[in-house]
This record gives structure tokens, sequence and C-alpha cells, in this order.
């Protein structure tokens, strides 16, 4: 032992119990919003996937640095608003058992807002649709 606070010390701080104690807290605190967590990733996904989107629509810039081609931001951009599209129905099933089991505890444990999922949702697969048929005409 180095003393109090160093090596082997008894100082809570270093401790490898505290770590453990705010990783459990915040897998706690997560599974307990599990439906907003899914929610958020759903947006993220499907808002990277737009972006990829749009990026397809540009013009090349000649230089060489920009070296992806169009339908390769646009079939990425298809992919990940498929996955959001996923995701967002898994979000819906969760937020339903979750509702379902809810036990009204405060206003800040309330489950996901379902009909921005559920719009997010719609917006992701009509843009789906318009990336693939851009895909098909390109090719």
């Amino acid at each position: 032992m180095i003393g109090a606070g160093g090596i082997g010390g008894d100082d809570p701080v270093s401790s490898p119990g505290l770590l453990r104690e705010i990783l459990d807290d915040a897998r706690t605190e997560l599974w307990a919003r599990r439906s907003q967590v899914l929610a958020a990733l759903t947006y993220v996904l499907v808002g990277f996937g737009v972006l990829y989107l749009l990026s397809s629509r540009g013009a090349d810039s000649g230089q060489w640095y920009d070296t992806q081609e169009r339908t390769t931001l646009a079939a990425v951009g298809v992919v990940l608003l498929g996955l959001g599209v996923l995701l967002g129905a898994v979000t819906l099933a969760v937020d339903h058992d979750v509702r379902r089991r809810h036990v009204p505890r405060t206003s800040s444990d309330l489950p996901c807002n379902r009909g921005r999922v559920v719009a997010v949702m719609v917006v992701g697969a009509a843009l789906v649709a318009v990336g693939l048929s851009a895909l098909a005409t390109w090719t």
C-alpha cells in the first residue's frame, strides 16, 4: 500500500466498486427509458439516412477527395432509412409493452411519443421508395 488515496488505498473514488455502481445506475436508467432510447436511435438513423440520400443529389465536385459515387451515397441512405423504419417498428412494440406495464410515478416516466415515431417512420418509408426509384434510374 502506498497510502491514502494511492494505489491500494481506501480512497472511495478509485475503487472499482464506484465504476460498477455508475455503470449499474446507467444500465438501470436506460432500461427504465428503453422506449425513449429506441425512439432517439430511430430519429438518428432516419436523420443520417436523409443526409446521405440528400448528399447523393449533389453534383460531383471533380476534386481528388470526392471519391464517393452518388449511387453509393444513395444506397447508404436507403439502408439507413430502412434500418430506421425497422427500429421504429421495434420502438412501437417496446413502447406498447411499456405502456401496458406502466405504473405512473412522475411525469418524466412517460413513454415515448408514438405519433412522432409513426410520422418519422412514414417519412422514412417514403424516402426509401424515393431512394430506390432514384437508384433504379441511375444504374
